[in-house]
């Protein structure tokens, strides 16, 4: 029998090994085999077998590296299963479970009295590994979904806003001149929008976009929650075990022992691969055992999504007039409950709407502070400050120049008078980089208000230009002393 052993096992070894090479793309050699075949694929358990024809037990002596990675180990015992099948040594088969059993106490320190309790335990033992590990690339997707599910929040959120202030723009007489005409929303600019049907129609898209974002978010927060507490759900455990079991029991009783040392094998297999894991797929002998873990990451994303618990949000399509909900309304009471009960759920749509709206504020980035906001910046809609510089409010224009408060938003001056309206006395200023076609003239004072850019020319006197030795040009303005009227 150990011969015929040997010599389905070397049948065995050497298909896989040529099968796997030929898939990789791996050239072998001599280096490749040991020179002791036995040595490779078979070595002596430690427990002797007196009875079957001096069969050899099952071995799991996983201390060679290339017995794990090849599964060497699990078609050595594949061979001696397969030559026991066929001298029909029950007893044998027997054993092996014992084996199996005695070998499942030790890796846990536990004390099974029978195969099937340190089955079972192994089972869950595993599954929740395979939980644990699988569960993890799920945790961060649904955790990036909710992440951009808050951003598409916040933009539907700002382009609402913006939508409002246009519409209030264009009530007010301003067609032609929005405070911020760049900004697109959906492929239009705010400038293009001049008559209010237009810009119905971009509010209603961003209002259905809303809705769909908060139905999606809401159920991935309900779903991201779930896979937090997966690990510890004990029904899921309980149907894992089921599902293997079912799976275990599908097959005839010595495939279910062969099943058993392969599934030890691919075991201690995982200890040296990275995941997600996948059964080997150059080992076509062992096909049949494919589906091994039940824990997939496909598993656990799908009794996720059916147990995510929660309510149902009110954007939910299950709430659209003629959806479940109305028909759910007509076989209860009549149509016109059922149109009252979802119009009071539209309701609700629009209230978490305005509330989400009136949560934040609009804010312009306007350093000097002038009303103006700074040129190519856009406005943030959102519940802080974003930072120094921005105002609360809507703008009134762009600002060329966000850093002087004497700068018009087309950079003309701005000529200020003082508090107490005694006008501005200011006789000299100077400028440093100018030149006469680019000088920008500042009237310093206490700024409160603004006066007729032409009063600028009765003030100025004389302007007087030099370089220095660097090539620095300074223009030297003098004013004359005047009072504003």
């Amino acid at each position: 029998m150990k011969l015929n052993k040997y010599i389905v096992t070397l049948l065995f070894v050497s298909i896989q090994i040529v099968s796997y090479g030929q898939k990789k793309d791996i050239f072998l050699n001599e280096f490749m085999l040991s020179d002791d075949f036995n040595d490779v694929v078979y070595s002596k358990s430690g427990t002797t077998n007196t009875c079957c024809n001096n069969a050899e037990n099952l071995d799991f002596n996983w201390s060679n590296g290339w017995s794990i990675n090849t599964f060497g180990t699990a078609f050595s015992n594949a061979a001696a299963i397969e030559q026991a099948k066929l001298d029909g040594v029950n007893q044998w088969y027997e054993n092996q479970f014992n084996i199996i059993k005695d070998l499942i106490n030790n890796k846990y320190g536990t004390k099974h009295s029978n195969i099937e309790e340190a089955k079972n335990d192994i089972f869950l033992r595993t599954e929740e590994n395979n939980i644990f590990k699988n569960s993890i690339s799920l945790k961060n997707e649904y955790g990036k979904l909710l992440s951009d599910g808050s951003n598409k929040k916040s933009l539907n959120i700002k382009n609402l806003a913006l939508l409002q202030i246009r519409k209030n723009e264009i009530l007010s007489g301003n067609i032609n001149n929005p405070v911020y005409p760049f900004i697109n929303i959906n492929g239009v600019t705010l400038k293009d929008i001049k008559d209010v049907n237009l810009l119905n129609e971009l509010w209603n898209n961003q209002i259905k976009a809303f809705g769909a974002n908060h139905y999606n978010n809401h159920n991935n927060y309900l779903i991201y929650n779930k896979l937090l507490t997966i690990s510890n759900d004990s029904d899921y455990k309980k149907e894992l075990l089921r599902l293997k079991n079912e799976y275990y029991n599908s097959f005839g009783d010595w495939d279910r022992l062969n099943l058993m040392q392969v599934f030890l094998n691919y075991e201690e297999f995982k200890k040296y691969t990275q995941l997600p894991y996948v059964f080997p797929q150059h080992l076509s002998q062992f096909a049949a055992f494919q589906k091994l873990d039940q824990a997939t990451a496909e598993n656990i994303r799908n009794y996720t999504i059916n147990n995510k618990g929660g309510t149902r949000t009110v954007f939910d399509p299950y709430y659209d007039m003629y959806g479940p909900f109305y028909y759910l309304w007509v076989a209860r009471e009549d149509r016109q409950e059922a149109i009252e009960q979802v119009n009071r759920i539209l309701e609700q749509r629009q209230n978490t709407i305005n509330e989400a709206m009136s949560n934040v504020k609009n804010w312009f980035l306007d350093v000097d502070n002038d009303g103006y906001h700074a040129k190519g910046s856009s406005p943030r809609v959102q519940y802080q400050s974003p930072g120094n510089g921005w105002r609360e409010g809507v703008s009134k224009g762009e600002d060329c120049a966000d850093n002087d408060t004497l700068l018009r938003s087309n950079c003309s001056f701005k000529i200020l008078e003082t508090r107490d309206g005694s006008g501005v006395n200011v006789t000299k200023h100077t400028f440093s980089n100018a030149s006469v076609g680019e000088l920008k003239i500042k009237i310093i004072g206490e700024l409160t208000g603004e006066a007729d850019l032409n009063l600028l020319s009765n003030l100025i006197s004389k302007v007087t230009f030099s370089i220095d030795a660097v090539g620095n040009s300074t223009a030297t303005v003098n004013i004359a002393s005047s009072t504003t009227t």
